[in-house]
């Protein structure tokens, strides 16, 4: 008993030291803190977990009773994987569902442990090799069809609902893109709205002023200093202090944008344009 102890804890000490040095980190690193204070992914309902696995969570619970009928389940780390991590999902975090990524291994060896040593000979001595098989089909029709119905609705809802230009880039949008890859630095820092600043990292390698909700610091100041440098009516020495501030390089523009007037930002002194097209202005700014 006392080996099998030590065994398990030469597995488990590395992981802890490892998550205790991240809890430490998370908690010094000024940009790690805020991102963890803003970024909340609170995990859902535990009958969720059955309903996002479906009858493979059920098989998986199968798999589970028969290692620990068989007595071998101290030595197997797939039990420890299975177990550990409903618990903390709920553990009082704001990062609660980030502890579910990678689950499905342990979910996934275990059901098909269940089907093949507890459910499949059950089912065959007890309903025929015919019924069988065809429950078996029903299952794993169901374990396709259901990711291939969540896609399905994912593709309808951006084909039919959502407005096309948050589907695919424009042209307008393509070209400015390419003279930015062309023209900006990795440090370089770019302001535009939320939407295009959630955007240019996938293509440019540049530092958006505000990009994803969760990955930028302070989210709901930047917004509110993004609102008010494209506010016509916002005093220019703010707008030189929130470029000087943060040393922002380039200003992003769509010309269509109605919420944010930009025609006035063209005859800013502090503010050049170095890209346009039918669709798009980008201003470098003159520090």
């Amino acid at each position: 008993m006392l080996q099998r102890f030590f065994y398990i804890l030469v597995i488990f000490t590395p992981a802890l030291m490892l998550a205790a040095y991240l809890t430490l980190q998370s908690k010094t690193d000024p940009v790690l803190s805020i991102w963890l204070e803003q970024g909340n992914t609170f995990s859902p309902p535990i009958w969720s977990l059955f309903l996002l696995h479906g009858p493979v969570i059920i098989l998986a619970i199968f798999g589970f009773y028969n290692i620990l009928r068989s007595g071998r389940w101290m030595n197997n780390p797939i039990i420890y994987w299975f177990i550990v991590v409903p618990f903390f999902l709920y553990i009082p975090v704001n990062f609660q569902r980030r502890f579910i990524e990678g689950w499905f291994i342990p979910v996934s060896v275990l059901a098909a442990l269940g089907w093949w040593r507890v459910v499949f000979p059950w089912l065959k001595k007890n309903i025929g090799l015919k019924v069988t098989r065809g429950i078996a089909f029903f299952i794993t029709l169901t374990v396709i069809i259901t990711p291939l119905v969540q896609l399905s609705s994912m593709i309808a809802k951006a084909y039919f609902i959502l407005p096309h230009d948050l589907v695919h880039l424009s042209k307008g949008e393509f070209g400015a893109m390419q003279y930015l890859a062309a023209n900006a630095d990795c440090e370089d820092v770019i302001l535009s709205d939320y939407n295009v600043g959630n955007l240019i990292p996938a293509y440019v390698c540049i530092k958006s002023f505000l990009g994803h909700w969760s990955l930028t610091p302070n989210i709901v100041e930047r917004m509110s200093e993004v609102e008010r440098f494209f506010d016509p009516t916002t005093p220019e020495n703010q707008r030189i202090a929130l470029i000087e501030g943060y040393n922002i390089r380039y200003v992003y523009l769509a010309k269509d944008d109605n919420i944010h007037e930009g025609s006035f930002l063209e005859n800013a002194h502090y503010l050049q344009i170095v890209y346009q097209n039918p669709d798009i202005l980008i201003f470098e700014t003159q520090r």
